[in-house]
C-alpha cells in the first residue's frame, strides 16, 4: 500500500513499529506479498523489472532520495500517470539485511528523511499531519543519535 496518515505509524521505520503491543491499534502500508501474480499499489525495489516508456514518463528515480522510499515515490508516480505495478511472487529474490547496530540505527534514520521527502511531496495540503508524523520522526533521529552517542562513549570507556 501507499503510505498515508493512517497506515505509516506501525510501518517499518516508525517508532511506533518498536512496540508490537500498540499495533493493534493501526495497521501498516507493508503488506504480505499476495499468492498469485497481482496489481499492488507498490513493491520493494529490490528487483524491479520496468518498462522504459513507464520509467521515462515519470522521469525515472528521484535523486533526492539517498535510501529508501524512492520505490514507494516511484510507484505512486506511477499510478499518478495511469501505469500499474504488478507482483510475482513465483520470482525470489533474496535481499539481506544489515546486522550491526550501528548500521541499523544510521539505516533507520534514512528511511525516516524517505518518509518526510515522500509525505512533503505526496500529502503537501496536510501541513498539520505533516508536522506531527516530521516531529516524530524528528525525535526518533534524536533519540538513535544520542543512544549512539551514549553507546560510543560507553565503549571509549571500556
Amino acid at each position: 500500500r501507499f503510505p498515508h496518515h493512517r497506515n505509516i505509524w506501525f510501518s517499518r521505520g516508525s517508532p511506533l513499529a518498536a512496540l508490537p503491543f500498540l499495533r493493534r491499534f493501526g495497521t501498516t502500508y507493508t503488506q504480505p506479498d499476495p499468492c498469485e501474480p497481482a496489481r499492488v499499489e507498490a513493491v520493494a525495489a529490490t528487483c524491479l523489472f520496468v518498462r522504459r516508456a513507464a520509467f521515462e514518463a515519470v522521469c525515472g528515480m528521484d535523486t533526492g532520495y539517498f535510501l529508501y522510499v524512492e520505490d514507494t515515490d516511484l510507484c505512486r508516480r506511477w499510478a499518478d500517470a495511469g501505469w500499474e505495478v504488478w507482483v510475482r511472487p513465483d520470482i525470489t529474490v533474496t535481499h539481506h539485511w544489515s546486522s550491526r547496530v550501528g548500521e541499523r540505527r544510521r539505516l533507520a534514520r534514512y528511511h525516516r528523511a524517505g518518509i518526510r521527502r515522500y509525505f512533503g511531496r505526496h500529502h503537501p495540503r496536510r501541513r498539520l499531519a505533516n508536522g506531527v508524523l516530521f516531529l516524530v520522526l524528528g525525535l526518533a533521529d534524536l533519540v538513535d543519535r544520542w543512544g549512539g552517542r551514549a553507546r560510543q562513549r560507553e565503549s571509549d570507556r571500556g
